[in-house]
């Protein structure tokens, strides 16, 4: 009963797969063109190539997001008399969904390392709090997706797109919102907004009297587990939001 989503999460990853391999073929064609330029990184944190590949998953779990905003289209009233609970249903496509975009992120993440060593024959680093930054990095395409699933779930598909259209822009406007010179009372707002926004929990810059990117364990470890509050919060809306949907 859930194979249906198992196709279009695999359909998805494997469009994302040859697109991927497409884009490191391309880059070892330039790197061997004459003078082409060949930075040394001195060796390259890895996380950070994990966050490269977050990012990139991101992509991934925007267009799966609205998967329960496409079961309220055209077929509501069969799926109801399904002979399975409503709920657990919503919940194993989910389930599917973010297991798509880890193994996502791992390609994406191969990739990019098959880049770095081959192209620009560098070696990675571990980096400071590379266990943790590599948590957060591997949660946040997940949280990406929990939020589009928590927003959309409700909704018929077409509005369901408009999330999944309007989430990046309004996610970075947001963040940059939050840096403005504005007064304190609005500073405090869009802190409390962004405080549901997954990027602002992968950032590595500092931003005036923001700490985004945590110079200590502790606060790496923060930012970690507010975007495992964040998968586990949008999994739940989704997954309560699709059980109350009306046919």
């Amino acid at each position: 009963m859930y194979y249906k989503e198992y196709l279009r999460a695999r359909r998805t990853l494997l469009v994302f797969i040859i697109v991927a391999a497409v884009l490191l073929a391309l880059s070892f064609a330039a790197m061997a063109l004459p003078g082409a330029y060949n930075p040394d990184f001195k060796g390259i944190p890895w996380p950070e190539l994990l966050e490269v590949a977050a990012l990139a998953a991101a992509i991934v779990a925007t267009i799966l997001g609205s998967t329960l905003a496409q079961e309220n289209d055209g077929h509501l009233e069969l799926a109801f008399t399904k002979p399975y609970s409503r709920a657990k249903y919503a919940a194993i496509a989910v389930g599917v969904d973010m297991a798509a975009i880890m193994l996502t992120q791992f390609v994406a993440f191969v990739f990019i390392v098959l880049h770095i060593v081959i192209a620009h024959r560098e070696h990675l680093v571990a980096g400071p709090d590379a266990a943790l930054n590599a948590l957060r990095f591997t949660l946040f395409p997940l949280a990406w997706y929990a939020i589009i699933a928590g927003l959309s779930a409700g909704m018929r598909c077409r509005t369901g797109n408009i999330v999944q259209m309007l989430i990046w822009p309004i996610s970075f406007v947001l963040v940059a919102l939050r840096g403005a010179p504005f007064n304190a009372a609005w500073h405090g707002l869009f802190v409390a907004l962004n405080a549901v926004n997954p990027l602002i929990y992968i950032s590595y810059h500092n931003h005036g009297d923001m700490t985004i990117l945590a110079a200590s364990s502790l606060q790496v470890a923060a930012n970690a587990a507010m975007l495992a509050a964040l998968v586990a919060v949008g999994w739940v809306a989704a997954t309560l939001q699709w059980r109350r949907v009306e046919a």
